[in-house]
């Protein structure tokens, strides 16, 4: 029988339902040319082992932690039932760290970086059964067992890649993102965050675009299939390019789209912009825009790198609220060389940007380090021993004090906590949906009466961290330790 079938995987978690967009660009790039193509999201799509017999190549995309295990089971499935295909990696964490992951046994391949151009010429390599040792973009190892990494391929116009199959998604039904449909208008970001894989390596780093005729294009076949109700454009740094944008927005109201949409940009490209292009892309139903704000000290976002001040959370908020656009914000706290009062400016500044005008939406992160980036080579010259192994990876625990050599064990908690509260409070006060929506966001407890254990747990807990918010109770929280014990026997219990 032909072994001519490629199989692209994405081994997702079900707790994040987005829709996998890197399988869906490298099956749209390779039936583009005729192959055989199959996509299974591992978070939905039940398949039998036989799924894998005469496979020329299973392609897997993965992140670090969780992710990683669940690739690594299929890779070992894969080996044992069909021992001469080829296994793939790609995604962010195999782009970062590309010879630790191919020196693993059932790995035979590494694809880094941008995948549609160097995963063909892979594929077409191994149908002609000619050598691999030239193709710009992979790292694997040859006939003897040594790890070869190759130069990353060079940049292409996206505009080569043909529109999404979003048909061939068994389950199109249980994303979130059905409503809220998202989409690409860009790669890359020019940014140099310390805690961002963005700019480690090339193929992240640089800033490029689809031509705005080409994204028109695409929205129109979503449009007329899906009717979405909303468009999240996903990209980095939607805004960068203020040409393109404007052209997006002015294709979104001559086609007469009733969908509003939501980006992600800078504080500083936002403040920036004029009032004609902010007007424009109000009317073309821009209702949302998403920050990385991370800190309310100047001296933090100067260590960790970020391009806007203190005065430009100002500015872009006060235009945001003339123009009655919801905002979401996320800080960071558990950086190197961050000191209580550094934490203490952040949750100051989120009370005051959380007072009229400014009606935000925020989440607070405690730092977990991404490998390779600049504050994950800090912790490992600090201290922090890191995992060497794929199943060390996949094992990687984002609440382990290891990863921040620098905060106490004290410190370690109080900034958890703060994170866990700041996310409970955002849970029951915004949802995505309502702050597209409704035109003005409802603010207060949304206390209901229940019986069932966990609505009492998760209203019991609400108003608990609405009452340590405002009097920054951070430190005593047995109520807290109560819960991640619940949810780790839960847990444990699923597994």
């Amino acid at each position: 029988m032909k072994r001519d079938k490629i199989l692209l995987i994405y081994a997702g978690i079900k707790d994040v339902l987005v829709l996998p967009m890197g399988i869906l660009h490298l099956g749209a790039y390779l039936l583009k040319f005729g192959h055989n193509v199959e996509l299974i999201d591992a978070r939905f799509d039940k398949f039998e082992d036989s799924v894998f017999v005469n496979c020329l190549v299973v392609g897997i995309s993965v992140l670090t932690g969780q992710q990683i295990e669940i690739g690594l089971k299929i890779s070992k499935k894969v080996k044992e039932i069909s021992p001469k295909t080829k296994v793939v990696w790609g995604g962010v964490h195999p782009t970062l760290l590309p010879e630790e992951t191919v020196s693993h046994e059932n790995i035979d391949v590494v694809v880094k970086g941008d995948g549609e151009l160097t995963f063909k010429a892979l594929v077409d390599c191994f149908i002609e059964k000619k050598n691999i040792h030239n193709v710009r973009g992979i790292c694997f190892k040859d006939e003897e067992g040594t790890i070869i990494n190759n130069p990353e391929a060079e940049y292409f116009d996206l505009d080569i890649i043909p529109p999404l199959p979003y048909s061939m998604l068994k389950n199109f039904d249980k994303y979130e993102s059905y409503n809220i449909f998202p989409f690409h208008i860009s790669r890359g970001c020019p940014g140099r965050c310390t805690f961002c894989y963005n700019n480690q390596k090339k193929s992240f780093k640089k800033w490029r675009s689809y031509s705005a005729v080409r994204v028109l294009k695409d929205i129109e076949r979503v449009v007329l299939k899906y009717n979405p109700s909303a468009l999240r454009i996903v990209d980095d740094q939607a805004l960068l390019n203020k040409k393109l944008i404007r052209s997006i927005a002015q294709g979104f109201i001559d086609n007469n789209w009733k969908f509003k949409w939501i980006a992600n940009t800078t504080l500083d490209c936002w403040a920036n912009y004029d009032i004609e292009t902010i007007k424009l892309l109000v009317k073309s139903g821009l209702k949302q825009l998403r920050f990385g704000g991370e800190s309310g000290s100047n001296k933090i976002l100067k260590i960790i790198k970020k391009t806007h001040e203190l005065k430009h959370f100002f500015r872009a908020l006060t235009i945001c609220n003339k123009f009655n656009i919801r905002v979401q914000i996320s800080f960071l706290i558990g950086v190197h060389n961050e000191t209580k009062y550094d934490v203490k400016f952040t949750l100051r500044l989120i009370d005051k940007l959380r007072k009229n005008p400014y009606n935000i939406f925020f989440r607070i992160f405690r730092l977990n380090p991404y490998p390779n980036t600049e504050i994950f080579n800090t912790a490992v010259e600090l201290g922090f021993r890191h995992p060497t192994s794929l199943e060390g990876w996949g094992r990687y625990n984002t609440t382990s004090l290891k990863t921040l050599p620098w905060v106490s064990k004290k410190r370690f908690r109080k900034l958890g906590l703060i994170a866990l509260i700041s996310d409970m409070i955002v849970r029951n006060e915004f949802s995505i949906s309502n702050a597209i929506f409704v035109d003005s966001l409802k603010k207060g407890p949304k206390f209901h009466f229940s019986l069932n254990l966990n609505d009492l747990l998760t209203q019991f807990l609400y108003l608990d961290a609405k009452m340590r918010w405002k009097l920054k109770l951070f430190n005593l929280a047995p109520e807290w330790v109560l819960m991640n014990k619940i949810i780790n026997k839960q847990s444990a219990t699923l597994n």
